[in-house]
């Protein structure tokens, strides 16, 4: 939280030793026992990096839960061809983070509300989670094609979809006041 540490990102779906940043472009750091050595029933475990090296240190998390209509967490292989990912967040996605993970890059930010200078909101704009810019009007990155309630789409765009390369997605579900939001529909 402090002193220039970075946002740091760790998920079930990749393993408690693979971490990204949110702040930054780079790749995933597999630190063996390095940010958290795993995940437990009532929580996590943190690794040496901070235990030991960070001593002293204030710390906070953010723990998201897996659930439908809440949170799901997606991880893909590209191949350079615009297709649809698919998910289980049981609903629409309002919030899309994406980020390359076996190289640097941006991470790329659907949110439905989004949009540039009065744009139409939505699947045709993109943030940058890691930058304090303002949505971008490019229909690119989501292949302008809106999210469903069972996959999002990328485009044939490398910075997305990069033969080969590696990626992982964060969606989060809307709480549009039907009563069905999160695991408990509350």
């Amino acid at each position: 939280r402090t002193n220039g540490l970075s946002n740091t990102l760790v998920d079930t779906e990749r393993g408690a030793s693979k971490a990204i940043f949110s702040n930054s472009t780079s790749a995933q750091d597999t630190a063996v026992n390095g940010y958290m050595t795993s995940f437990n029933s009532n929580g996590f475990t943190t690794g040496d990096y901070s235990n030991t090296a960070q001593s002293g240190r204030d710390f906070c998390s953010w723990t998201f839960r897996k659930a439908s209509k809440f949170c799901d967490v997606v991880t893909y292989t590209g191949n350079e061809t615009a297709r649809t990912i698919s998910h289980n967040l049981g609903s629409t996605p309002a919030m899309i983070f994406l980020k390359r993970t076996d190289s640097s890059g941006h991470w790329y930010v659907y949110h439905k509300d989004a949009s540039e200078n009065g744009s139409t909101p939505g699947h045709n704009n993109y943030l940058r989670l890691n930058t304090t810019g303002k949505a971008t009007d490019a229909s690119w990155p989501w292949n302008d094609t809106a999210p469903t309630d069972t996959g999002f789409s990328v485009s044939d765009n490398a910075a997305v979809n990069a033969t080969g390369g590696t990626f992982v997605a964060y969606l989060f579900a809307h709480n549009d006041g039907d009563g069905e939001f999160g695991p408990d529909s509350d």
